[in-house]
């Protein structure tokens, strides 16, 4: 722990600090205890249990910029001498207070930004239509400049400069977790980037495709009643592919599931789908394609994944309308194609490169998967993502993360410095039906706060020791509520690397399995 020296600020003095286009709008002390929502989308909450100082800050790099950041300092006999920047989920527009939180209470000076996104509509999306220099906030400025304010504030705060930097995030977090390692590689020692799809462009156009697909005629939706029967069809084919019936699918690109086997004979029924709900399923696991060409926009939903965030039931919820099949995947596109075009015209060959065109230069700036300037910083970055994603896909970071390593050249060069773990049964982010708690962005607290339990530990320990994670335990809980308890442990390997039974002991705890290679078998 840090010991206070007398060039330290008290909080409150903070307010009169000078950052480079920045006001700084509040610093006060915060006494505990004071609870927050641990993320945006999962409500549970988390109490904040140290005293620290709140320091708020707006940042204008620009006439048409004006991007929040947050910062807070723990006491200086509890603060671990490093800094915890944090990402933010979707469009941004507000500061996540859960991930402060989170972080505050491992001892990390903590920092989140609302990506400079509020109040500019369309869900937040709207900022590409007439503030291009928000769009420039959200997809890099913003990030980065949380980051050196961040640093400002604390050199202040405790007359010392931070030991070691870390950023987390998941989803929009991912995003700007990448973001930071391609651009900024000085910024962070260690980065955990979650749940990202680098070809943003195309991921905005995936939710199109999928509701297009539904929308093709009538019989094409598929009502919410048929998600479960679906879904157990799946898993019935798929589950045991690993070895073992456990309610997962350890990788779904070996599921080869035919949505024809459900195909009605003769009249509609409860368990079975019309011909039109056939094609419309197919369509999504095989994802977006060029009617021309036959190439691969966006990767498709992985079975599995049906009833999961932005998966098949999450689609069943709102049937699509004449023209707007859904309305937050239109967003970006009406930026090019105007707020009245009509969706069901989309032209998934001509249309793809106008859109492309116009906008994957910006928002596409993590394509490239050369990340030498971090490596060359001596950076470590862990990526995760779960094989039951329906929202950004698995296949997408996946693709990436081996495309890093052939840009290495030999995969063993890539985890001196860059690792990733896949958890099967996994929802975006966390959720889902396998183990899904292990340290990441918006979750519970692991049951243990250890290395092998969390992956930002896991990432401090390999930044401050050189240890590399081999494999990072995560936990599922009943109904994934902590407070009904654990329900299953289960390894997370270094990927390519599975987690297998070795024949004995229960198949709900983590120590009766192994990593191996995919291909190898496990000899009890």
């Amino acid at each position: 722990m840090v010991t206070p020296t007398a060039a330290q600020e008290s909080c409150e003095s903070l307010k009169d600090l000078k950052v480079a286009d920045t006001t700084i709008t509040m610093a006060k002390s915060v006494v505990p205890p004071v609870s927050f929502p641990i993320g945006l989308t999962n409500k549970a909450m988390i109490t904040v249990t140290l005293p620290f100082c709140d320091v708020v800050g707006t940042v204008t790099p620009g006439p048409d910029s004006s991007i929040q950041v947050e910062v807070w300092l723990p006491p200086a006999s509890s603060w671990n001498g490093k800094l915890l920047g944090t990402g933010n989920g979707g469009a941004g527009g507000t500061i996540v207070h859960g991930a402060l939180a989170s972080g505050l209470e491992l001892g990390f000076a903590t920092a989140n930004t609302d990506m400079g996104t509020a109040g500019t509509g369309e869900s937040g999306w709207g900022y590409g239509m007439n503030h291009p220099e928000k769009a420039n906030d959200w997809v890099h400025r913003a990030t980065h400049l949380m980051t050196v304010f961040s640093k400002e504030v604390i050199r202040a705060y405790y007359g010392r400069t931070v030991q070691h930097s870390y950023f987390t995030g998941c989803s929009a977090g991912g995003h700007q977790a990448i973001t930071e390692a391609r651009h900024y590689p000085g910024d962070y020692d260690g980065i955990v980037a979650g749940d990202d799809a680098p070809d943003k462009t195309h991921l905005f156009m995936i939710g199109l495709w999928n509701r297009l697909a539904l929308s093709k005629e009538p019989d094409s939706f598929i009502p919410p009643s048929k998600i479960p029967m679906i879904h157990n069809a799946v898993m019935t084919a798929c589950d045991g592919l690993d070895g073992l019936l456990d309610g997962i699918i350890d990788d779904p690109r070996r599921c080869h599931f035919d949505p024809k086997v459900l195909q009605c004979v003769g009249a509609d029924g409860p368990n079975c789908l019309m011909a039109a709900q056939v094609e419309a399923l197919q369509k999504l696991y095989d994802g977006a394609r060029n009617p021309r060409t036959h190439e691969l926009l966006f990767a498709g939903q992985p079975p599995g994944s049906e009833l999961n965030l932005s998966g098949l039931a999450t689609l069943a919820l709102a049937p699509p309308s004449a023209s707007r099949p859904t309305p937050v995947a239109l967003s970006p596109l009406n930026w090019v194609f105007g707020a009245t075009w009509d969706s069901r015209t989309f032209d998934f060959d001509h249309d793809v490169e106008v859109f492309d065109a116009k906008w994957a230069k910006l928002f596409n700036m993590n394509m490239s998967p050369d990340l030498s300037d971090f490596e060359k910083h001596g950076g470590k970055i862990i990526f995760f993502d779960g094989w039951a994603d329906a929202l950004s896909s698995p296949y997408e970071m996946v693709g990436w993360y081996e495309s890093i390593q052939r840009t290495m050249g030999i995969p063993e060069k890539t985890t001196e410095f860059a690792r990733m773990f896949v958890a099967p049964g996994m929802s975006h982010c966390f959720g889902g039906d396998g183990p899904n708690v292990f340290g990441q962005f918006g979750t519970p607290t692991p049951p243990k706060l250890d290395p092998e339990h969390d992956v930002l530990l896991a990432l401090d320990r390999w930044v401050t020791q050189g240890v590399a994670p081999e494999k990072i335990i995560a936990t599922k809980y009943v109904n994934n509520n902590p407070a009904q308890g654990i329900s299953r442990t289960r390894p997370l390997c270094v990927y390519p690397k599975v987690a297998r039974w070795i024949g004995r002991g229960s198949t709900d705890d983590d120590a009766n399995f192994v990593c191996v290679n995919p291909t190898n078998g496990v000899q009890p």
